[in-house]
This record gives structure tokens, C-alpha cells and sequence, in this order.
């Protein structure tokens, strides 16, 4: 039942570390001076050319309550306790967590007011769910735009 947010195993495997209120991602959103040709004492270009800018990416945090009663976890420790209540509870919200953030990186980061991780949805996107991505106008850095096609399911593996 829980085994099919793959691309939440993946994004966890492939983490960047980072320090600070904010992650900055420099990306290349046009082609430098061109280069020419030249023999001999040829004057070169010297000009300069912005290619990059910064994208800016805010951290955002996922919790998964654990909610169990004073009473129940007091019933539950006798001699006769088939199962810790607290330990298979914990194992159990840990699996339905990972399964909850799996779905958030599939999704477009707009639940919660927004407050949500970016997904795929927003990543892979042409301007319709996002007119900007990592503070970036998808109007002015055209490269952010995906090309999106009709879709008529949800992602899985098969």
C-alpha cells in the first residue's frame, strides 16, 4: 500500500546540504559573448554578459501527528499486552509521514496556503499552476518552462 511514492525515496537520496533562512540556486538563463575567431594580434571581445541569476527556495517542514490517550496507553501496558501500542502507533504514523511527503513532492506545493513542499506538479509546469518558480518569473526566464502534455492518470511505475 505504501510502496508507491518512488520518487520520494529518490529525492531523499539525492539531498543537498545547506545552511541559512534560504537555499539559492544559480541557473544559466542565456548563452555568454559569442565566441570568435582570431589569428594573430586580432582585438578579442572583452565585454561582459550576465548568464546566470539566482533562484530562491524557502524551507518548509511536514508534520505527522502521533495522538494516543493516557487511558489507552495505560490499558495497554499490562501482563497481558499482546503488542507495545506506543511503538506499533509510532512505526505505524512514521509509514503513513513518508507516504504524506511522497505525495507532496508529486503534488504542486499550493496545500496548506502554500506552505507546502514544491512538487513535481509545480516543478514540471508551463505557467499554469505557477506564473513564477524559485522567485523566478516563468514570463522572463522562459528556460523554467516545461513543455506539458495531456495527462490522464496519476505518476506511478507501472
Amino acid at each position: 500500500m505504501l510502496k508507491d511514492n518512488f520518487f520520494f525515496g529518490e529525492i531523499l537520496a539525492n539531498t543537498e546540504k545547506w545552511n541559512g533562512s534560504q537555499m539559492l540556486h544559480a541557473i544559466k538563463y542565456q548563452k555568454g559573448v559569442a565566441s570568435v575567431a582570431f589569428n594573430g594580434f586580432d582585438q578579442l571581445p572583452t565585454s561582459q554578459q550576465p548568464v546566470t541569476v539566482n533562484m530562491t527556495f524557502y524551507p518548509t517542514f511536514v508534520a505527522t501527528n502521533v495522538a494516543l490517550s493516557g487511558s489507552d496507553l495505560s490499558i495497554n501496558k499490562t501482563p497481558l499486552q499482546t503488542l507495545n501500542l506506543m511503538k506499533t502507533m509510532m512505526k505505524s504514523r512514521a509509514q503513513d509521514g513518508a507516504d504524506d511527503i511522497g505525495n507532496f513532492f508529486q503534488g504542486d506545493g499550493t496545500s496548506f496556503g502554500g506552505k507546502a513542499p514544491n512538487g513535481l506538479a509545480n516543478i514540471v509546469d508551463n505557467g499554469t499552476v505557477a506564473s513564477t518558480f524559485g522567485g523566478l518569473s516563468r514570463a522572463t526566464y522562459t528556460g523554467l518552462n516545461s513543455t506539458v502534455t495531456a495527462s490522464s492518470g496519476t505518476i506511478s511505475l507501472s
